[in-house]
Formats: C-alpha cells, sequence, structure tokens
C-alpha cells in the first residue's frame, strides 16, 4: 500500500482523477478578489474599472495632507498638479476625462482609453471658497509697487508743468505705468488679485486725501513758518481727488475685463499686444474721466464750481496733451509684462 497521499499523486493529464494543475484552477470555484487597493504580499490589487478608479482616487484625496507650498512645488500630490487639459500630455485619439467629477462616469458613457485629468484638490477647492488668493513673488512686489505708483502719482499731479508749452499735471509721467503694474498682477496672480489691487488703491488714495485735509485744517505751530504754505500745496481740492479716483477705478476695471476678455477669447500669445489692447482702450477712458470731471463746467455744478472751471477748448487740450504723454510712458511699460509666466489663467 502506497504511503502517497491524494495531493503527493503526480498530475497525469490522461486520469481523470489527477487532471493537471491548469485544469484544477479551471475547475474550482473562483475566490472572492480582494477589494482594489489591497496590498497582498509585495503587491497592490488595484480596480481599473472606472468605479474602481473613482474610489482610488477618492482615498487618495482622504489620505494626502494639503500642500503648504500652494500648489506650485514639485512634489504637489497628484490631484492638484493637472489641473486642466493643457497639463496632460496628448495622446492622438484619447478622450479626455475628469476623474473628479461624478458625471465623468455617467451611465453608458465610454471611457475606454481616456486620459485622466485631476481637478485641484480639496486644499484649492477650500482656498477659492474662502477668498484666498495665493501670489508669488513677482504679483507681490507688482502689487505693492502698484498701489505706491497711485500714491505717488496722486501727490504729483498737485504740481502743473509744461510740456512743449502745454499744461500738464507731473503725476501724468508716472501714472500710466499704473496700467501694465494692473496686467503683471492680473498675469501672475489672476483677475480677482487684480481687482482686490485696484480697489484697495482707491482706498488709499481716498485715505490719503482725507488725513491731508485733517492735517492741513490742524492749527499750525507758530515755529513753523511754512503753515499756510502747506495747506495751500496739499490741501485737497476734492473735485479733483474725486474725478481722479473716479477715473481711476473705472478704467482700470475696464482693463481688466479688456485683458481677460483677450487673454480668454482671443490668445496668450503676444503678450506685448494684450497689453497694448488694454492700455489702448482703458488710457483713454481714464484721461476722458479725470479732464471732463476735474475741469470741465458741467451743468449740474454750481455757479462758483462752474466759474472755478476752466473753458472747454482748455479742458480738450490737457485732454490731448496728457493722453499723448500717457500713450508714450504706456509704450515703454510694456517689456514689464515678460517679468512673469502666465498664471492662473483658469481664474484670469
Amino acid at each position: 500500500m502506497s504511503d502517497q497521499t491524494p495531493d503527493d499523486v503526480p498530475a497525469d493529464p490522461t486520469d481523470p482523477a489527477h487532471p493537471a494543475p491548469s485544469e484544477v484552477s479551471s475547475t474550482r470555484p473562483a475566490a472572492s478578489e480582494p477589494p482594489s487597493g489591497t496590498v497582498v504580499g509585495d503587491s497592490v490589487v488595484v480596480d481599473l474599472t472606472p468605479t474602481g478608479l473613482a474610489q482610488a482616487l477618492a482615498r487618495h484625496h482622504a489620505v494626502t495632507p494639503p500642500n503648504p507650498a500652494g500648489g506650485d512645488s514639485d512634489d504637489e500630490p497628484i490631484g492638484q498638479a493637472m489641473t486642466s487639459e493643457a497639463d496632460v500630455p496628448s495622446i492622438p485619439g484619447n478622450p479626455v476625462i475628469d476623474l473628479t467629477e461624478p458625471d465623468a462616469y455617467r451611465s453608458g458613457a465610454d471611457h475606454r482609453g481616456a486620459t485622466p485629468v485631476h481637478s485641484p484638490g480639496p486644499d484649492r477647492r477650500v482656498a477659492r471658497a474662502s477668498g484666498e488668493v495665493t501670489v508669488g513673488t513677482v504679483a507681490l512686489v507688482s502689487i505693492g509697487v502698484y498701489v505706491g505708483a497711485q500714491v505717488i502719482s496722486q501727490v504729483t499731479s498737485l504740481k502743473i508743468g509744461t510740456v512743449a508749452d502745454r499744461a500738464v499735471d507731473m503725476g501724468t509721467f508716472i501714472y500710466p505705468i499704473t496700467f501694465t503694474l494692473r496686467d503683471i498682477i492680473h498675469k501672475a496672480a489672476g483677475r480677482r488679485a487684480a481687482r482686490i489691487a485696484i480697489w484697495t488703491s482707491a482706498g488709499v488714495n481716498l485715505f490719503l486725501a482725507a488725513y491731508l485735509a485733517w492735517a492741513a485744517a490742524w492749527p499750525t505751530d507758530p515755529s513753523y513758518p511754512l503753515g499756510a504754505e502747506y495747506s495751500a500745496v496739499l490741501g485737497p481740492l476734492w473735485r479733483i481727488v474725486i474725478a481722479s479716483l473716479l477715473a481711476m477705478v473705472v478704467s482700470e476695471l475696464i482693463d481688466t475685463e479688456v485683458y481677460h476678455w483677450w487673454v480668454t477669447r482671443i490668445t496668450t500669445r503676444f503678450q506685448w499686444l494684450r497689453v497694448l489692447v488694454s492700455n489702448a482702450i482703458s488710457v483713454p477712458v481714464d484721461n476722458l474721466i479725470f479732464a471732463v470731471g476735474a475741469f470741465a463746467p458741467l451743468f449740474f455744478l454750481s455757479q462758483y464750481q462752474r466759474d472755478q472751471s476752466l473753458p472747454w477748448d482748455v479742458v480738450w487740450d490737457i485732454f490731448w496733451v496728457n493722453l499723448v504723454v500717457k500713450g508714450l510712458v504706456s509704450l515703454a511699460s510694456i517689456p514689464f509684462i515678460y517679468l512673469t509666466k502666465d498664471r492662473h489663467l483658469d481664474q484670469a
């Protein structure tokens, strides 16, 4: 009698009682497969069906900590690194699907061969929902210079100089730079950041005018000999202040929308052209509102204010001279747009 157990008997393909291993595996009931993501030995079981991929991505987002670098570092977690079709390598003939959108796996949809695109991760969604704006070094510096240039031009506009025997306020030589600076902020940090910079600058300038008025009205110490001169020069004329702020806000917001339309509807190429187009529309608007609002004898003004206004021919003279100077300064500032790369185009 043999000591061999049934398991020790060699397999004989011709013997139905002892089939080959391949036939055993084909006739045994299939064991239940471990769920997707289960570690088996040195391997990880991955469910490649659409549902399995979506579940795996959801688990990844649940265990991946937010990226403190704001999403621009090289070690950014997957799911945040690719935010648009432009980030996905081009695979001819393959559609692109977003694995984080529930509609990506609609019933009956065929995504075989599709290239997955991951939407921004949870940290970016939270940041956008909470109103946070992420800016880099160039954007941060540009915002500071933008607000500073607005304040400097506001103060230096109190001096009226001459250009080719024509009157021009001296703030005209620096103010046009702010339009290109606004474009740089828009390019580096997005449309929302540009709008915030515009309104912040307007608030700072309004506070400056109010504080100067308060300081000029304060009694002067007898030992200080320039109290009257200070009040005469820096005490603001509110009509000019209001016209200047209104012109700035309206023209800069128009510049923002024209720039946004150009980079989202026309092209992101020819960066000098996007600045030229946006400035060519916003600078004349700014000049018109300021010249007419600050100096023209408008019909709704009181008789005293109209008497203090300039004749219309002088107003138009100021308009054209300032427009030429602002246009030339704006052209000279165009190369600054190349200081940064396009970022936040989805927020442009």
